[in-house]
């Protein structure tokens, strides 16, 4: 009996942070695996395909902490701290004898504020993913968004503030959808301010939708209020700012739902860290330093705990030459002082930073901004009390300034600079962006962003001498914005795949139109569907469909409505089975795939197929109606 409950118990495999798989383990096996220090990044999985952070597996968090003691103590060979008493407990005898200090639980270096010394940072606290609550004061948007891209995770964040609730669906760790308080009015406002929509159109819309909260993309598309062409583009300009709200909330609490498919017609954002970094660089100054706060005069390093290097991430060139001096030695405040005029800069990109986890804080470090006291200025009672005079000397009378020199007039060598950036800039004016960056056509996204990094730091204005040629400063301008096209079409997957179509002479012949009419009829097509207008819905699908045959839900949504309308639905019914078939193979995370061939085994009498169709719903989409109803009436006729 013992025996069968064993072979009954879950089992998991363990994926570490460069992507070795072990398993599967039963939980208690993990105290006999090497898991490593706490610094070592492990996730864990029921089936060996889908991995999450350990912290999704409650029952594996105190055997993995176990574990990782064992480990500490194989590794460090020390006595054990002496039991200390505390502060407030009276002494046994009235004689002060000396002991030694008790040792710390964390070795922590000594730290010397004024000596550039490069120590290691202080022991951090395991990041586990996002936790599934708290609160937002103790871990913010940026931080709970960094997490999420990082993993890569799939799932729903919802952030709950006075304001309302904003949710925000992750896919592999890219937002694709985004609710947020009021959505129908918060979009027909968007749409007024973009003038592209009457009043008139969007109270109808309004109206059909259900009011501020309603769905209003729908009713739009329902009514072919929006021009075909500029739909998916103004979505997705009024999601991103909703996230950009979401990022800046300050106060309420989170709860995170792994695994949580997002809804249909959701689709990317953009890139996750371009769209994290864009958002924060919005924020005023005077927002940056608020939340930058007590951490402004504290020195900062570089973590070994970071999920992600320098070059994944989207700093322009004055952000990483900013980032490298992160090196423990200066605090953000004593950086800002010695790069006048990029005060702004620095405190933002250590905000950014130590949100996301690149860096971490040390301790407080002197400021630049206030003059060290000497003795003469020391107070009273720090002095010599043997009657020295303790009134401060008088100010030195400040020297003449001396009249300004004389401008110089360029050197040859100047001379010489201005006409070979000259002769640079127009020759990158026809070069290609690959030409410009000197990378190859199939360069990785490191290359690229080393490039670019590489070109900005020798063609940046802020490198020109002052006592250069005066049009030097805007010739390397000009040739740092070329750099910046180059790594903004090359940098990103799509650009860069319509670049290279324009390269190959394709450019007249790509016409994304028929494409965006697809998605457009199948939107459509599904609120007929919906509203039991089945013939209507059905000619659009298949016009979808034939313009974009491997899209799983096109091609399960086309199945499920040829069987709605066809007269001999068992004949139907096996055809509809096989294409939704297809469709869980196209996208084994298609929930209406799942759903629809659920109904279609349950037609046929396959009610073991049938529940595991819905139970797989569940797994993607845990609030799903239909798939739990369905689940409920198969077990009512047992």
């Amino acid at each position: 009996m013992a025996e069968a409950e064993d072979d009954k118990a879950p089992r998991y495999w363990v994926k570490n942070e460069i992507g070795r798989v072990w398993g599967p383990f039963a939980p208690e096996a993990f105290t006999r695996i090497n898991l490593g220090s706490t610094r070592t990044r492990i996730m864990a999985s029921l089936d060996g395909q889908v991995f999450a952070p350990i912290g999704h597996f409650p029952e594996l968090l105190e055997v993995v902490r176990q574990a990782r003691a064992a480990a500490r103590l194989r590794d460090v060979d020390a006595a054990p701290e002496p039991e200390t008493e505390p502060e407030s407990a009276p002494t046994a005898t009235p004689e002060p004898t000396p002991a030694p200090a008790a040792a710390p639980a964390w070795p922590r270096p000594a730290w010397e504020p004024r000596a550039p010394v490069h120590a290691p940072a202080p022991p951090q606290p395991e990041e586990r993913g996002p936790a599934s609550t708290g609160e937002l004061s103790a871990r913010n948007p940026v931080r709970l968004y960094s997490l999420t891209a990082s993993f890569g995770l799939t799932g729903r964040l919802a952030l709950e503030s006075p304001g309302g609730t904003w949710t925000v669906h992750f896919k592999k760790g890219v937002p694709e959808h985004v609710d947020c308080p009021r959505p129908g009015q918060e979009l027909a406002r968007f749409l007024a301010a973009r003038r592209v929509a009457g009043g008139r159109d969007l109270e109808q819309a309004l109206e059909l939708s259900g009011g501020p909260e309603g769905d209003l993309a729908d009713a739009l598309f329902a009514l072919n209020v929006l021009p075909p062409n500029e739909i998916f583009r103004l979505l997705g300009e009024h999601r991103r700012i909703q996230l950009e709200k979401a990022l800046g909330l300050e106060e309420g609490t989170f709860r995170w739902d792994f695994g949580v498919a997002p809804p249909p017609g959701s689709f990317p954002l953009g890139e996750k860290w371009t769209l994290l970094f864009d958002a924060v660089r919005r924020w005023t100054t005077v927002e940056v330093r608020r939340r930058l706060g007590t951490r402004a005069p504290c020195a900062i390093y570089s973590t070994s705990g970071a999920f992600m290097k320098l070059e994944e991430l989207p700093l322009n060139a004055q952000e990483t030459r900013v980032a490298l001096q992160f090196d423990g030695s200066r605090s953000p405040d004593q950086i800002a002082a010695g790069m006048p005029g990029e005060g702004d800069v620095v405190h933002r990109t250590a905000l950014l930073l130590l949100d996301v986890g690149f860096v971490t804080s040390g301790p407080e470090l002197e400021s630049p901004f206030r003059r060290p006291a000497d003795d003469s200025t020391a107070p009273p009672e720090e002095q010599d009390a043997g009657g020295t005079d303790l009134t401060p000397p008088a100010e030195p009378t400040p020297e003449p300034l001396e009249p300004p020199p004389e401008p110089v007039a360029p050197s040859p060598a100047d001379d010489a600079a201005l006409r070979e950036a000259r002769e640079l800039a127009a020759a990158w004016a026809e070069a290609t962006h690959y030409q410009v960056l000197g990378v190859a056509e199939n360069a990785s996204i490191g290359q690229i962003k080393a490039a670019y990094i590489s070109l900005a730091r020798v063609h940046h204005p802020d490198t020109v001498p002052a006592e250069a040629h005066p049009a030097l400063h805007a010739v390397k301008a000009e040739l740092t914005a070329r750099v910046n096209d180059a790594y903004n079409v090359l940098g990103d997957d799509d650009m860069r795949a319509v670049y290279v179509q324009q390269l190959q002479g394709g450019a007249n012949v790509v016409d994304v139109g028929p494409l965006l009419e697809a998605e457009n009829d199948f939107l459509k097509a599904t609120l007929l569907v919906k509203s039991r207008r089945h013939a209507e819905a059905l000619p659009l699908l298949e016009r979808a469909v034939a313009f974009n045959p491997n899209e799983a839900e096109f091609l399960c949504w086309l199945a499920w409505t040829r069987f709605l309308v066809a007269e001999d639905k068992d004949a139907q019914a096996q055809e509809s089975r096989e294409d939704c078939t297809r469709a869980t193979e196209l996208d084994a995370r298609c929930v209406p795939a799942h759903l629809f061939l659920g109904n279609l085994c349950r037609h046929l009498g396959d009610l073991d197929c049938a529940r595991a169709e819905y139970e797989a719903v569940l797994a993607l989409q845990p609030d799903n109606a239909d798939a739990m109803r369905e689940l409920r009436l198969l077990r009512s006729r047992r």
